[in-house]
Parts: structure tokens; C-alpha cells; sequence
């Protein structure tokens, strides 16, 4: 009976179907009101505090909807004899903002960069007659506002020590420190910290937090998680939202790092696979966008080349360079979490390796071993990863897989006979140390070490050679440890007291330059395990001084 009724009233509906009144096309009418959000909200609180103390009104500068990367900026006039507060204040989606103000000429004036949702800067005379002020979302989304507030130099005192914000949990925080210094003494001195914060995160939904990355230089990332977040993905995605790499785990830490000879404006995602809970991040820079350290995810701007052309420009850059533009060896298919394995026979000497990657594919890894079974050289790049095989001759294996993409590749090979006896005794020391010469650009034109040693390192002594630098001349050191040493310390001193170091793993390098000399200056080279015991070669190149 059911099914009776349900028939009748879909006839019914059909029925009346011819008497019903044509729809009107018309769509339906909105309207726009212009301005701004109100950012008085936002502010209301902080601006009242500090009038209670004798601030002047609050002044909302500018009032945005921002993600992650963007900025919301504003001008203020400030009289010449009046200090000026400025704050940022955020909705709830927003979990990090950093503030900064500058003057006319670009000059940084006050920068906020903390782990928190309130920056509050501070600007007394003399300053500049406008303030250029500018809020970064750094995590999060939502609106942002940004507020001034006058008031007589004299109170500038009372006003700060009102508007410090609380410090952090101290037990979270100090676990938080210890994390940062390890990692930090492991990456060397070559690093400086650029941003140290603090981000919520949820099993529930991704926490996306942005990375500036300045042209021809290299990010540091590393996550550090509290109790109650584990078993976190960080992933580094493109400005188009992809995916660029993931970082290696170091216990439940994260670190990755990023380098390219573009600035570009890239962003990180941190998601726990269990809990909630709050992760610290602490992100360094180094000055330099081609390092030995195969783990590094290499940037490049733009899509990538078909196969063939981007084999094409990788032989144009060598010409470039001076060097060989290398013989095709073979072409590869990479499958993602696959290893493609090429069996090839090497003769004596560096043959160096070049794995070329073709549309889609982005980012490959690289290892080659000996039939014994040992590694002989490693490297990851994108769109080019360079291996260096320094070797007495005989049968290896090459094992190539994506880093971020599959798709096509090629392996490139260019062989040099003429090589120091010590590189061929120290085959990953060697790949390890010819890999960073090229990296810097050092082996242009086919040139020749100006030195080489190999070395028995220990933590517990130090090796010291007696070494010149040419007058009007520079020279860089390159050390690079065999597989039993894991870190490397580098200085070099001379008889003005004026010392330079380098610490960081597997290969490091530092230059020494006799400019105004009149004759040449007599280095004291040391070199010492910071882990591990074992051989390492020591090389140094002579270079005209850069104008």
C-alpha cells in the first residue's frame, strides 16, 4: 500500500507541474559595504591598559584578513618628542604574528618576533616623523589589526614593564632550550637564529606556520614537541601547495632543511599523528644555497624541465663552469618509495656523477656503494643531485629515488685520472669534500686542488699544520670525514690573534684572506673529531680575493 502512495504523489506533483508559475531567472541582489573591519575589538583591551597608565587614544592603522606569510601593514605620523606603542592584535584562528616597525630610510626601528598572539613594540625620540609598521602571520589565520597609542617619553618605563608579556612555561621551555643548543652546536657556527616560537598543534587539522627564504642562502628547521603531541609529519609545501620533502625524525623531534638560489616564500605544515599539544620551532639561516649534506631539500623556482631539456641545461651550466658536460650513462624511472638500482664499472680516479631529473619529477637521492658493500658517495638535489666517485676502479652500484615526485631521470658521468693518491684512500671523504669545492664554485675550469692531506682524527687531540695564505690571495680550507667521524671542528689562527672555527657535520670549510699583507700569512690549522675517530682529508684551494 505504501508503494501505492508513494506513486499517486509523484503523479500528483507531475500533475500540477503545468499549472505552476514559470521560476524567475533573476539573481538574487547582495550588497557591498565598504571599509574596513572594525579592529577596535581586536585592540580594546591592551589600548585600555596602557591609556590607564597614560597612554593616548588608540589609533587602528590597518585591519586585514591574513594566512600564513602574509603581511598587514600601515604608515603612522608620530610627533618628533612622542613615544609611540605599537601593538598587533589577532583573532583566535591566528595562533603567531610577529610585528616589526621602520623608519624613512628603511631602518629597522623595534622587531617582535616571539612565539605569541600580542606583539607590543615600544619607539621613543629620536625616530623618524613616519612609522612604516608591518604584522607577519606566522601560523595560523584570521583577521589582524594593527593599533598606535602616544605617550610622554617619561612613562616609557612604567609602560614597558606593564606590557612585558608572561614568559612560557618555564619546565616546557627549558626542554625546549636543551633541544635547541644540541641541535644548534651540531649544525655549526655558520648558522645564526633567525626565529625561535612556539605553535599549537592538533591531531584533528595541519598547523601551517611560513618560511622566507632569501635568495642563495639555506633554512634550518627544527620541531621539537611537547609531551602531549608525538609521532609528528612536518612537511615543506611550495607556494602552490605542494609538497617539497618531509622532515627526518631525531627522536621525536623534526629538522629538515631547504636551499635555494631563489628568495621565495615557502610554508611548513605540523600535524601530530596522536594528541594536542604545542611544538617549538627553531629556525636558523646560513648564507650560502649548494650544500654537501645530501639531506638537504634543494628549492628551484618554476616548474621543471622535460628530460631532455633539462639534460640540455644541465651540460650548457657545466660549459659554464669549465668543466665536463659529462656522457649520457643511462636513463631511470623513479617510482616514489622505490629504489632504482644501475649497476656501472668506474676506472681509477673522480668520476663525478650528475642524476638529472625531468618533468614531474622533483628532488632525487643518490647513493653509490662498493661490491663490498660499502658507501662511497651520497647526495640528494633537485633538479640535479652530484655525486663524486673517488675511487682505485672496479664495479659499484648506484641506488637513485625521489625525493618528492617520481618520473624520469638520467645519470650523467665525467671522468678525471688525474687526482691526488690520498683521495683514492678516503673514498667518501674524498666524494664528501669534492662535493662541497663544488658547491662553492671552486672547481671551475678543471682546477687542481692547491693542497691535500689526509688526517687521523680523535675528539681527544688535535691535528695542527703549519699553512700560508699568498699575499692579495684568499684560501679556502675544505675538511671532510670518512664514515667513522661524524663531526668536525675547523680553525685556523694566526699571529695577529685573529681566529676563525667552523664546526658541523661530515664536511665544513672556511676562508682565510691576506689582503693588505705584504708578504704571506702564516696560518695554524687545527683539526679535531667533535664525535668519533677517524680519517679525514684536509684540502685548501688559492682564490683571488672578490672586490
Amino acid at each position: 500500500m505504501r508503494r501505492w502512495l508513494t506513486l499517486i504523489g509523484l503523479g500528483l506533483i507531475v500533475g500540477c507541474g503545468g499549472a505552476r508559475a514559470e521560476p524567475s531567472l533573476a539573481a538574487p541582489s547582495g550588497s557591498i559595504t565598504p571599509g574596513e573591519p572594525d579592529g577596535q575589538a581586536l585592540i580594546q583591551d591592551d589600548a585600555a591598559k596602557a591609556r590607564s597608565r597614560g597612554a593616548g587614544p588608540a589609533e587602528v592603522l590597518k585591519v586585514e584578513a591574513a594566512t600564513p606569510g602574509d603581511r598587514v601593514s600601515g604608515t603612522w605620523v608620530v610627533p618628533k618628542d612622542a613615544c609611540a606603542l605599537l601593538l598587533a592584535r589577532v583573532t583566535d584562528g591566528i595562533d603567531d604574528v610577529d610585528l616589526f616597525v621602520y623608519g624613512d630610510d628603511g631602518r629597522v626601528l623595534g622587531s617582535d618576533e616571539g612565539p605569541d598572539r600580542r606583539p607590543t613594540l615600544l619607539v621613543c625620540p629620536p625616530h623618524p616623523e613616519r612609522l612604516f609598521v608591518s604584522a607577519r602571520v606566522a601560523s595560523g589565520h584570521g583577521l589582524v589589526a594593527i593599533a598606535g597609542q602616544l605617550f610622554a617619553p617619561e612613562l616609557e618605563a612604567k609602560l614597558r614593564a606593564s606590557l612585558t608579556p608572561e614568559a612560557p612555561q618555564s619546565t616546557l621551555w627549558t626542554r625546549f632550550e636543551a633541544a635547541f643548543e644540541d641541535h644548534r652546536s651540531a649544525l655549526g657556527s655558520g648558522w645564526q637564529d633567525v626565529r625561535r616560537a612556539a605553535v599549537p598543534v592538533d591531531v584533528s587539522t595541519p598547523t601551517v606556520t611560513a618560511l622566507e627564504l632569501a635568495a642563495d642562502s639555506c633554512l634550518d628547521v627544527l620541531v621539537v614537541p611537547s609531551e602531549e603531541a608525538s609521532h609528528l609529519d612536518v612537511a615543506l609545501l611550495d607556494p602552490e601547495g605542494q609538497t617539497l620533502g618531509r622532515a627526518t625524525s631525531r627522536g621525536s623531534a623534526r629538522s629538515l632543511q631547504v636551499c635555494s638560489p631563489h628568495a621565495a616564500e615557502l610554508s611548513l605544515e605540523i600535524r601530530p599523528h596522536v594528541g594536542r599539544g604545542l611544538v617549538a620551532l627553531l629556525i636558523s639561516r646560513a648564507a650560502h644555497s649548494e650544500p654537501a649534506d645530501p639531506d638537504v631539500v634543494r628549492y628551484a623556482a618554476g616548474q621543471p624541465l622535460e628530460l631532455e631539456a633539462a639534460i640540455a641545461a644541465r651540460r650548457a651550466q657545466s660549459r659554464r663552469l669549465g668543466t665536463a658536460p659529462g656522457e649520457h650513462l643511462t636513463s631511470l624511472t623513479l617510482k616514489l618509495k622505490h629504489s632504482v638500482s644501475h649497476e656501472l664499472k668506474l676506472a681509477p680516479g673522480c668520476t663525478r656523477l650528475d642524476l638529472v631529473v625531468g618533468a614531474p619529477t622533483r628532488g632525487v637521492r643518490a647513493w653509490l656503494w662498493s661490491e663490498a658493500g660499502a658507501l662511497i658517495a651520497e647526495a640528494g638535489g633537485d633538479p640535479v643531485a652530484q655525486l663524486f666517485a673517488c675511487t682505485r676502479g672496479g664495479r659499484f652500484r648506484l641506488d637513485v629515488e625521489p625525493q618528492v615526485r617520481p618520473g624520469p631521470a638520467a645519470v650523467l658521468t665525467a671522468h678525471d685520472a688525474k687526482v691526488p693518491p690520498a683521495m683514492l684512500t678516503e673514498p667518501l671523504a674524498a666524494g664528501r669534500l669534492m662535493g662541497e669545492l663544488a658547491a662553492h664554485g671552486l672547481l671551475r675550469g678543471g682546477r687542481q686542488l692547491a693542497g691535500l692531506m689526509r688526517v687521523d682524527l680523535s675528539e681527544t687531540e688535535l691535528t695542527r699544520h703549519e699553512l700560508y695564505v699568498p699575499p692579495e690571495r684568499c684560501v679556502e680550507f675544505v675538511a671532510a670525514a670518512s664514515a667513522a667521524v661524524l663531526e668536525l671542528d675547523l680553525t685556523a689562527n694566526d699571529a695577529r690573534d685573529e681566529r676563525a672555527v667552523q664546526r658541523g657535520p661530515r664536511v665544513v670549510s672556511l676562508r682565510r684572506c691576506n689582503i693588505a699583507g705584504r708578504g704571506p700569512l702564516a696560518l695554524s690549522v687545527e683539526l679535531r673529531s667533535a664525535s668519533g675517530r677517524g680519517a679525514a682529508l684536509l684540502g685548501w684551494q688559492v682564490l683571488s680575493p672578490s672586490p
